[in-house]
């Protein structure tokens, strides 16, 4: 049997407005404040103060080192932060969430459904619908973001060379990176996706401003070398399209459709 040592007001009743837990503690409903090592509570309005906190329902804020809500509307501070439904700001070392209105700020950050918000971090994943903005060094996101993405590396880790179908399906969102890939609009140094890629090297978009640029998609290609396919129209020093009777031109070139 865990030892436990527990100060709560009321005393005798399953609704409480103070709870100080000096190992572990269980409340019912808590509106008020909840402190202690371990500190579990099915309803809260208020706020978890500990080293362990858990709440069923959240209004409010949990401050520890590892803290969980299945429904938070507030706030969590901590080392690691959990919220299976989350209306508020994680911020901590390592923040997960299934669905999130509002802003994750740590190191990893995680969404695993629906984000309408931010997250800010070293490492930021959204691994389906997301409507926001990404700032780190590495943003990763499925086809169904919309929005920013701000960072070194922009990419879909399930998809790295995605199909042309797949290609399709990219939702609107805007790379601004070193390496963007699978983007509809990318500002780079290296560039793949479907819409624009504005860099050095870029491939596989409807439009190509660069220095070499690659392309199988019906658009325009702007560069010194400029290499295409499938209805492409190039304009620089040297393009190529290998299904031509004439594949290298110089200035111009139209990549017949295959």
């Amino acid at each position: 049997m865990t030892p436990k040592l527990t100060a709560k007001l009321p005393p005798e009743t399953e609704t409480e407005v103070f709870r100080l837990n000096l190992l572990y503690g269980k409340s019912k409903n808590l509106y008020g404040l909840n402190a202690g090592i371990q500190n579990y509570t099915n309803r809260l309005i208020g706020a978890q103060i500990g080293i362990v906190n858990v709440a069923e329902g959240s209004i409010g804020v949990q401050v520890g080192i590892q803290n969980y809500a299945n429904r938070l509307i507030g706030a969590q501070i901590g080392i690691v932060n959990v919220a299976e439904g989350s209306i508020g700001v994680q911020v901590g070392i390592q923040n997960y969430a299934n669905r999130l209105i509002g802003a994750q700020i740590g190191i990893v950050n995680e969404i695993e459904d629906d984000l309408i918000g931010a997250q800010v971090g070293l490492f930021n994943t959204n691994d389906s619908e997301g409507k926001g903005f990404q700032i780190g060094i590495l943003n990763n996101s499925g086809f169904e973001y919309y929005g920013l993405k701000f960072g070194i590396f922009n990419i879909d880790l399930s998809k790295f060379l995605p199909t042309a179908e797949e290609n399709r399906k990219i939702a609107i969102a805007l790379s601004i990176g070193m390496f963007n890939f699978n983007n509809a609009f990318n500002i780079g140094i290296f560039n793949a996706g479907r819409g624009i890629n504005v860099g050095v090297f870029n491939a596989g978009a409807r439009l190509n401003l660069g220095v070499v640029n690659q392309s199988d998609e019906t658009g325009f290609s702007l560069g010194v070398v400029n290499t295409g396919h499938n209805g492409n129209f190039q304009i620089g020093i040297i393009n190529y399209c290998p299904q031509n009777w004439m594949p290298v031109m110089i200035l111009s070139n139209y990549c017949v459709k295959e």
